[in-house]
């Protein structure tokens, strides 16, 4: 019922299109809901294949991003193979290509890698490759860019048309950001200024650098002298502004607590892993844009100041912990899975924000006595709390208050790291194989999508098997799992994230490293590091 000049009107009156048109705006949560308790909604949804299509993407945790110029039909007929193929994936090896030198990045379905020249074995090119992505509508392709200095680091962010590369210098302690195109090489018309100058606090000849992009924002994370100390930058890159910096204090002996690694959330937000000697490690939210004026640089004291909220981490006990953070946010910009803007109509606008936020948490030096731990959080719960968060204030949310939002996964056995993209984890599983009569490792991923999606969909098997074998199958988790030992953490973990678990037939005996594209994966051999091996379905 809808009332007009204090008359009520029937939806069931208006006609389909303007009733679709006022639903259509409405959260897509909302309308699942509609849909769940009212039978008149239920029928209109059976009339409007534009409304079944905003279901549809709910369910599948997809933002739309496909061309305008493909109908409503078109767009569900692939928004169904994708979902369905990468529930119960059949990968196929597309193609093999050397030269890997550890410096390698996903946007979408491109991966791009940084190659040695074969005459003064620097790195002066960078090869892209596309994948098929029919959610897209991309196609196989592959090209080089040429002369270009990468000893450093690159990023790359396809649908922005951006690859940012960064230069050393004459200068040890200087370093040159440059921001070009993917496509050609050329400097890209979107960025004010052609190069960006970074200096270093103190001098160093390493050449660790880690890069993000998120909408406006490049986030930049050196590692000098072994990780003893880690710089972060955060730029916007279409402005040639630095917008934050953060460090430790080199004036201070035997700091306590410290920067460990840091991520971007959305085009807005950076999150700091925080980590130190018998300290609760600690994520803690900041927000990019308001930075006070006149402070250049940040240490301990400036980060907790302007801090919107520190997320408390599960503690370990003493003898086990590490001061090796890693902190590793999925943060694609136009991942089918980002989530909706929630930013000022004041604020340029191009990414969203990360479904999961995986947190590493690795104690000890070498087995057994290494021990690590995969913690996946969803996005949407941080996102909320910094939205929440209407200035600095640092309000502090103990492990406690928030585990059973999140998963922890066991992943010191696993021959692969675990690595997110958009609202999927992906690590390697080892599962029994009866006819070879040993276990192998298979390629698992985990699908975080909107709780109110896992529980309605159906379309998976009874029950989570411990043996799936080689064959693809896939399962609902809600059950929470208690991942409690006693000689590990200093307090229960119990999490209860609902997610869909997939099991594929995709080995991964001598994989290395795993890199999750937007229609595939691309891993890397352990005996030859240099080779690598791209599968879609």
């Amino acid at each position: 019922m809808y009332r007009k000049y204090g008359l009520p009107i029937r939806f069931q009156d208006l006609p389909l299109e303007v009733c679709v048109s006022i639903f259509h705006h409405l959260p897509a949560l909302d309308v699942v809901r509609l849909e769940q308790v009212s039978t008149e909604f239920r029928k209109l949804v059976r009339e409007s294949v534009t409304l079944q299509y905003k279901i549809e993407c709910f369910l599948c945790g997809v933002v739309d991003q496909t061309p305008g110029t493909h109908t409503v039909a078109d767009k569900r007929r692939s928004l169904k193979f994708w979902h369905q193929r990468w529930k119960r994936p059949g990968f196929t090896e597309v193609c093999e290509f050397s030269g890997y030198l550890g410096k390698g990045y996903v946007s979408g379905p491109i991966f791009a890698q940084a190659c040695r020249d074969s005459i003064d074995e620097q790195c002066s090119s960078i090869e892209f490759y596309a994948f098929d992505a029919p959610l897209r509508g991309v196609r196989d392709r592959d090209w080089v860019l040429s002369n270009l200095n990468v000893n450093y680091n690159f990023a790359i962010d396809w649908y922005q048309d951006l690859l940012v590369v960064v230069e050393s210098s004459e200068d040890s302690r200087d370093f040159i950001v440059r921001f070009l195109t993917c496509t050609t090489g050329s400097v890209h018309p979107a960025a004010e200024q052609e190069t960006f100058q970074l200096m270093l606090p103190v001098e160093s000849t390493s050449q660790d650098f880690k890069l993000q992009i998120c909408g406006d924002l490049l986030m930049l994370q050196y590692e000098y002298f072994g990780r003893m100390f880690i710089e972060m930058w955060a730029i916007d890159w279409r402005k040639g502004r630095l917008l934050l910096q953060l460090g430790e204090d080199h004036d201070v002996d035997d700091v306590v607590t410290v920067p460990v690694d840091c991520a971007l959330i959305d085009s807005r937000y950076v999150l700091v892993a925080l980590t130190g000697d018998s300290q609760t490690p600690a994520l803690v939210g900041l927000d990019c844009y308001q930075m006070p004026a006149g402070v250049s640089r940040l240490v301990l004291e400036g980060i907790m100041q302007n801090a919107l909220f520190v997320l408390e981490l599960p503690r370990v006990l003493p003898g086990h912990f590490s001061d090796d953070l890693r902190l590793s946010v999925a943060c694609n910009p136009h991942s089918p899975h980002a989530l909706p803007s929630q930013m000022d109509d004041s604020t340029v606008f191009r990414a969203a924000g990360a479904p999961v936020v995986l947190v590493g948490l690795e104690c000890g030096e070498t087995p057994p006595n290494r021990l690590r731990y995969d913690l996946l959080i969803p996005g949407r719960f941080i996102l909320s709390q910094l939205h929440r968060a209407s200035a600095p204030g640092a309000h502090r949310l103990a492990w406690q208050a928030y585990s059973r939002e999140c998963r922890i996964v066991n992943t010191g056995y696993r021959s692969c790291a675990g690595v997110v993209h958009g609202a999927r984890y992906a690590t390697s599983c080892k599962v029994w194989v009866p006819n070879g009569g040993a276990f192998v490792d298979v390629l698992e991923i985990s699908h975080f999508l909107e709780p109110a999606a896992i529980y309605r969909d159906t379309d998976v098997e009874d029950g989570q098997s411990d043996d799936p074998g080689l064959q693809p199958a896939v399962c609902c988790v809600v059950k929470p799992s208690d991942q409690s030992n006693d000689e590990v953490w200093a307090e229960p973990m119990h999490t209860g994230a609902p997610y869909l678990a997939t099991w594929t037939d995709l080995v991964l005996e001598d994989a290395d490293e795993l890199f999750l594209l937007e229609d595939g994966v691309v891993v890397s051999e352990r005996d030859t590091s240099e080779h690598m091996h791209a599968y879609t379905f």
